[in-house]
C-alpha cells in the first residue's frame, strides 16, 4: 500500500502486536518484514497505514460503521465490528484526520436517523428514499396542488434551486448544523494525546457518531434515539470520557 507514512510505538503496552501478515494488505508480508502490525480486537492484523485507508475509502462510500474485512474462510469475512475509537487508535489518525472521519460520520448518521419527516406544508409524514438527495417530495401536496411539491429535507422549507443536491438548496440559512458545529467549534489543546493541539473542542461520538463537546462531564440524554432527534452537544449515556 506504498511507502508507510505512520508507525506504531513499539513499546505501546496498550497494543498487542504480531508477526504475521497485514489483513487490510493484500501485498502484505507473510514473514512480518515492514511495519509493525497490531492486532484489532477481532484478531486480525493491520498497519496505521492499512487501516487509515480502508476506513476512508468506506466513508468514501457512505459507510460509517466499520466492519472487520478479513477473509476467514474462502470469499467469507470477519465482519466483526469495528468502533470509531477502535479505529481511530489503531489508524493512528491525524487531528486533521479525525476531523475528516468525525465531520463524515456525523453526515452519514444524521442521513440514517431522519428517514421519515412530516411535510411542512401539510404535516404528513413522508419518507426520504434516496439519502444522497435533499429535494424530496410530497406526495399529499402533490396530489391536493395537482403539481409537483418539493421541499428541502435539510432545512424543511419549499424547494430552491436544482433537485438533485446532497449540501444544500439555494433558501437562505440552509445548512448542515452538525457538520457546521463540527466545522466552526473552538480549538482547544489535548496535553495528554499525542500531537493534538488545535483540536476542534466538539467532535463526533465514537459510540453513537454525534456531535459533544468535550469539555463536558457527563452525557445527559435519556436516550440515544431521543438525543438523535435533538442534535444537542451531549451523545448517550453510553459514551465516556476515555478519549484515547
Amino acid at each position: 500500500m506504498g511507502d508507510s507514512l505512520k508507525n506504531f510505538d513499539p513499546l505501546d503496552p496498550t497494543l498487542i502486536f504480531v508477526d504475521r501478515k497485514d489483513d487490510l494488505d493484500p501485498f502484505s508480508s507473510e514473514d512480518g518484514d515492514g511495519p509493525l502490525r497490531a492486532q484489532m480486537s477481532c484478531g486480525h492484523a493491520v498497519t496505521p497505514d492499512s487501516l487509515t485507508e480502508w476506513a476512508r475509502h468506506q466513508l468514501d462510500q457512505g459507510i460509517y460503521k466499520f466492519k472487520c474485512p478479513a477473509l476467514v474462510e474462502g470469499t467469507k469475512r470477519c465482519n466483526k465490528p469495528w468502533s470509531y475509537r477502535e479505529v481511530r487508535r489503531l489508524a493512528d489518525l491525524t487531528v486533521d484526520e479525525m476531523q475528516y472521519f468525525e465531520e463524515n460520520i456525523a453526515r452519514l448518521s444524521a442521513q440514517e436517523f431522519s428517514e421519515i419527516q412530516p411535510c411542512p406544508q401539510c404535516k404528513t409524514n413522508v419518507e426520504r428514499t434516496d439519502l444522497t438527495n435533499l429535494c424530496v417530495v410530497c406526495p399529499v401536496c402533490t396530489a391536493e396542488q395537482q403539481k409537483c411539491y418539493q421541499f428541502c429535507w435539510q432545512c424543511r422549507e419549499p424547494w430552491k434551486g436544482s433537485a438533485q443536491r446532497s449540501d444544500r438548496c439555494d433558501n437562505d440559512g440552509c445548512s448542515n448544523k452538525n457538520l457546521e458545529l463540527l466545522q466552526t467549534c473552538k480549538t482547544i489543546d489535548l496535553p495528554q494525546v499525542r500531537g493534538a493541539i488545535n483540536c476542534p473542542s466538539v467532535r463526533a461520538c465514537p459510540k453513537v457518531e454525534w456531535p459533544r463537546d468535550r469539555i463536558q462531564s457527563q452525557c445527559g440524554t435519556k436516550t440515544e434515539e431521543a438525543e438523535k432527534r435533538t442534535l444537542g452537544l451531549h451523545t448517550s449515556e453510553h459514551y465516556d470520557d476515555n478519549w484515547n
